[in-house]
């Protein structure tokens, strides 16, 4: 198996992007054994006010790349419920006005991507009333 990443952030002062504070791209390929030889995505549908929600790491015994994409504003908890519980917020639309680029027309999920080892992910849904859609990829070693 194999995994390959890459990552771009760019954070500008200004509109222009020309006062840059952080411009970093980051590329990785990883088909070592130890770390990118199983696979298990899923997509979990949290209920309202759900909480602690585990994710079947299937043949996964310890993650090292994770993917969590929310449509919806969850917490994800790693290594354990006694873990913080992170907030991952999606950020709506802008309906017009200031619009810098396409992306801004259409709502972004919240996005978590990981390296490192993980043993847990457990998943929590704050809403009162809507259930989240909630998809999670990871890579890891075998049982």
């Amino acid at each position: 198996m194999r995994t390959f990443a890459q990552i771009s952030l760019l954070v500008t002062r200004d509109l222009d992007q020309r006062q840059k504070l952080v411009d970093q791209s980051i590329t990785f390929d990883d088909s070592d054994a130890t770390t990118a030889a199983e696979f298990t995505s899923q997509l979990v549908n949290l209920a309202a006010l759900a909480s602690d929600v585990a994710f079947d790491f299937g043949s996964v015994t310890n993650a090292d790349t994770i993917l969590i994409v929310s449509e919806q504003e969850i917490t994800v908890k790693l290594n354990g419920t006694g873990s913080p519980a992170l907030p991952v917020v999606p950020i709506p639309a802008i309906p017009g006005g200031g619009i810098l680029s396409q992306f801004q027309k259409l709502d972004q999920p919240g996005v978590v991507f990981w390296r490192g080892k993980v043993t847990s992910i457990h998943l929590g849904n704050p809403s009162t009333t809507g259930v989240a859609n909630v998809y999670v990829a990871i890579v890891g070693n075998a049982l």
